[in-house]
């Protein structure tokens, strides 16, 4: 029998010498105080009104441009790093960026109109450096033309951000919910960019004898123009039946393209199930923006189908996984509760969505029901990857088998 030689390395981490660090543990603490705000506002148990804004429109706001994107900040400034074999942002540069992300959060939490403004100011101006960090080493390596629908979906939400901003102003509502789709949408597409390169890959590593599906190129790019199509005529809340033919093929290409990356042992394991989850929310949503010809009120539903069940699911599914890869550990032997967290998650997309439609009655408990499984599956990543992103780093190594990278 071979020696298997175990090795247990204590090594101090440093906060901020990755992105994903201050980013994934700010974002889950937002992303859990933010919902549990929107709790206590939509249930009218204290009249207060964050940024002179309607209550509604500052959780949508909050949720895609402050939790969202906390979220992809970590992601790409640790994604770019392996990309590219350039050191990423680190440390006091770091640093202020998370500040500039955190600043923008205090301010639009005030409740007037002013610091409102200036606090938008600080967030786009966040997303701006946030694209400028990220862009010099996909330039310095040539790989502009690779990842440029990666820096088309960071500048198109920075340019719905920018849309908020100048809706505030006019204090247009209709302007602002047109923003908020739009931010939705570019959250969206930077999933569909982002999971086609992970998940088959992802899924090739844990399974034994998997095998990635080729990606037509000509398929993909005709799949974005459909998307980018149906995404306009969403933002301008643009009704008949081409928006819904749209949404009916989005919905059908997505759906087969997930099809296409599954297998059995998929479902399996927590690391792998919850990123083919969450992406099956995003054909399931296109689905459900197909039927508003039939049923206008749909819409609601669909794009929180997109939001908590798609962007919820694949959020927690990346933040757990990359912590754990990035910190030299076990990304197939995550701390107890990941399925429930997961489980939870996902229960609540399918609450928001499914329960309201069904019971229409009980609208008010089951958006409640649905804000306490968020707070509780973001709140547990927060208690319990907590202290890994702050505190130690252990790495446990076998003899021959290196740790899983994501």
């Amino acid at each position: 029998m071979s020696e298997i030689r175990t090795t247990v390395n204590l090594e101090p981490t440093r906060f901020l010498d990755n992105g994903f660090k201050p980013f994934f543990l700010g974002g889950a603490v937002f992303g859990t105080l933010a919902i549990a705000i929107w709790l206590v506002l939509f249930r009218g148990l204290l009249a207060y009104q964050p940024a002179q804004l309607s209550p509604s429109i500052w959780h949508g706001h909050e949720m895609v441009f402050g939790f969202t994107g906390a979220i992809i900040a970590g992601f790409l400034l640790t994604a770019v790093r392996n990309w590219t074999s350039l050191p990423a942002l680190s440390h006091a540069p770091l640093a202020a960026l998370v500040m500039l992300w955190g600043i923008a959060r205090a301010m639009l939490l005030m409740p007037y109109h002013s610091t409102a403004l200036l606090g938008l100011g600080f967030d786009i101006f966040f997303e701006c450096v946030l694209i400028y960090v990220i862009t010099r080493p996909i330039a310095a390596r040539g790989q502009l033309r690779r990842q440029f629908p990666v820096l088309l979906g960071c500048t198109w939400l920075t340019l719905s951000n920018i849309g908020f901003w100048y809706a505030l102003s006019n204090a247009s509502y209709h302007q602002e919910h047109m923003a908020l789709t739009s931010g939705v949408m570019a959250v969206v597409y930077l999933i569909l960019v982002i999971a086609a390169r992970v998940i088959p890959f992802f899924f090739s590593r844990r399974i034994v004898g998997y095998v990635r599906p080729s990606e037509n190129s000509l398929l993909t790019l005709c799949s974005h123009a459909l998307f980018m199509l149906f995404a306009l005529m969403a933002i301008f809340d643009l009704e008949g039946i081409l928006i819904c033919i749209l949404a009916f093929a989005l919905a059908t290409i997505h759906g087969a393209k997930l099809y296409g990356w599954l297998h059995t042992k998929v479902w399996q394991h927590p690391m792998t199930w919850i990123l083919a989850l969450g992406y099956l929310f995003i054909p399931l949503g296109f689905a459900l923006y197909g039927l508003t010809v039939m049923s206008p009120e749909t819409t609601s539903l669909a794009l929180h189908t997109l939001t908590v069940g798609a962007i919820g699911s694949f959020c927690l599914g990346m933040m757990t996984r990359v912590s754990l890869g990035h910190s030299g550990l076990d990304i197939y032997s995550p701390p107890r509760g990941v399925s429930i967290a997961f489980a939870l998650v996902a229960s609540g997309a399918a609450i928001r969505v499914l329960m309201p439609l069904s019971w229409p009655e009980h609208y008010v408990w089951w958006i409640t029901l649905a804000q306490l499984t968020w707070i509780l599956s973001f709140g547990w990543f927060t208690v319990t990857y907590g202290p890994l992103l702050v505190g130690e780093r252990r790495s446990k190594r076998v003899a021959g088998k290196p740790p899983c990278q994501p």
